[in-house]
């Protein structure tokens, strides 16, 4: 062939494909195949889809939809400023649109909690769902009599912005995750899906959630990066708060309405914990292992506070960073839906113990331990130099104000009062508000055993102590 037949045959081509360009896009854009786009789009989210201007575009051929709205205009689910929806070329040839995937570039999505349930970009999840009414994944359209067909296999997402809205919770929460992208695929018709996003929150910290096709897959595994907690704090109820920030990973199975499964295993640097009138600061290790609606998960946790200082009733109690310390128990709900506590497991230093949340204060029970060591806990018992061994047998202590109850048993407990001679004692110290006071304490002095009284008194303020030994009526310091 002549160079000037190849030349005639390069401009007839692209006579054929400004043709195409100038043709197709009237040919296939007609108010039927707009009319078939909504309605697939309403099928595949349950929400109306409009935009300011579609065209079609042919290397690579694809459907640009311009200023796109999910939902109702004046408080929509999802606005785009723009979508691409690759279509397949031969379809082109034969005036059909047969979708392939679909891109989402500047993406505002909204996920509102509401009295009525949550409002997702996809499906509406009603408030009382069970299991069986879990979300799912709309039938894709595969096409009508107009030569549409709107499966989509793959999408993928950029510069995209989720919003979370709960208006339900009390204060009401917003958090906005930033900078979203990644994508979505399945590999074929009825397959599962696997999806890889990531994004920042605008509180700080990175999320990436993902999810693998695998049959013994999560659902959903999030991980977390520096997350700051601070905006989480609403769903933790009144008498628990968590500050800092998180790295860990959060792996989900069953639907939002009725989680078969919610696993988390976060380390929390810098942490600040509240837990009734407990706080811990410094690093923190939580696990938990939930299940149940989003709104009213409940099951085990566990926590490790080693590394972090705690503090308890205004500064009675004072754990340095390193000493051992580890609570577990289970997270359950109250009538009104309320976080809190049960069944709480607490090891501290060598007390292996239970807790148990009562109104306005916590019962502590725990087998006999040694207290040797235990003055850099208990301020009050530091000049006092404690050693031996007791038993705490349901006591009661509450707070707002200070007030014990209960008895603590010793058995061969050592006291050194004032820098004086020990006192060997052995007995019971019973609650008195902010004072423990002794009942029936025997103190084995010089070899003899005689009554004493003793007394420790102001617990929330200024600790004091008295001990009185009886054979000889002798204050023993004040």
């Amino acid at each position: 062939m002549s160079v000037r037949a190849l030349v005639r045959v390069a401009l007839v081509l692209a006579a054929l494909a400004v043709a195409a360009a100038l043709l197709l896009p009237r040919w296939l854009l007609t108010d039927a195949v707009a009319a078939r786009l909504r309605d697939a789009a309403r099928e595949a989210t349950g929400h109306p889809l409009a935009w300011d201007d579609l065209s079609l575009a042919l290397f690579p051929p694809r459907l640009v939809a311009t200023r796109a709205v999910l939902g109702d205009p004046a408080a929509p689910l999802v606005v785009a400023d723009r979508i691409d929806l690759r279509v397949r070329a031969l379809p082109l040839l034969r005036g059909e649109l047969a979708a392939e995937s679909l891109s989402l570039d500047g993406v505002t999505w909204t996920v509102r909690r509401t009295a009525q349930g949550l409002q997702l970009p996809f499906v509406s999840v009603p408030a009382a769902a069970g299991a069986d009414a879990a979300p799912r994944a709309a039938e894709p359209a595969q096409g009508g009599g107009d030569g549409t067909a709107v499966a989509i296999d793959a999408l993928r997402v950029e510069r995209s912005h989720v919003i979370w809205e709960d208006v339900v919770q009390t204060p009401p929460v917003r958090l906005e995750l930033h900078d979203v992208a990644g994508d979505a695929r399945v590999a074929g018709a009825g397959e599962p899906l696997a999806l890889s996003l990531g994004g920042t929150l605008a509180s700080g910290g990175t999320l990436r959630i993902e999810r693998a096709p695998a049959a013994d897959a999560p659902d959903l595994a999030v991980t977390l990066a520096g997350v700051d907690l601070a905006p989480f704090a609403p769903y933790l109820g009144r008498d628990l708060a968590l500050a800092g920030r998180a790295d860990g990973t959060l792996r989900a199975r069953g639907p939002a309405s009725a989680l078969d499964a919610l696993d988390a295993d976060l380390e929390i640097a810098s942490a600040s914990v509240r837990a009734g009138n407990v706080t811990a600061q410094g690093p923190v290790g939580v696990t938990a292992r939930l299940r149940g609606a989003l709104a009213q998960l409940a099951g085990d946790f566990s926590l490790d506070a080693t590394r972090a200082e705690l503090v308890a009733y205004g500064g009675a109690f004072r754990k340095p960073p390193g000493a051992p310390a580890t609570a577990s128990g289970r997270l359950v709900r109250d009538a009104r839906g309320r976080l809190g506590v049960d069944g709480v497991r607490l090891q501290i230093k060598n007390m292996d113990g239970r807790a148990t949340p009562e109104p306005g204060a916590w019962r502590l029970d725990a087998a006999p331990f040694d207290l040797a060591g235990w003055g850099e806990l208990l301020p009050a018992l530091a000049p006092l130099a404690p050693e031996g061994r007791v038993a705490l047998g349901g006591v009661r202590v509450a707070t707002a104000p200070l007030a014990i109850a209960g008895r603590i048993r010793l058995d061969g407990v050592v006291l050194r009062p004032g820098g004086r001679g020990p006192l060997v004692l052995r007995g019971a110290l019973v609650g008195d508000g902010d004072a423990l006071r002794s009942e029936q304490l025997v103190a084995s002095v010089g070899g003899q055993d005689v009554a004493v009284s003793v007394a420790l008194t102001d617990l929330a303020g200024a600790p004091r102590q008295q001990t009185r030994l009886a054979a000889r009526d002798a204050d023993a310091g004040a």
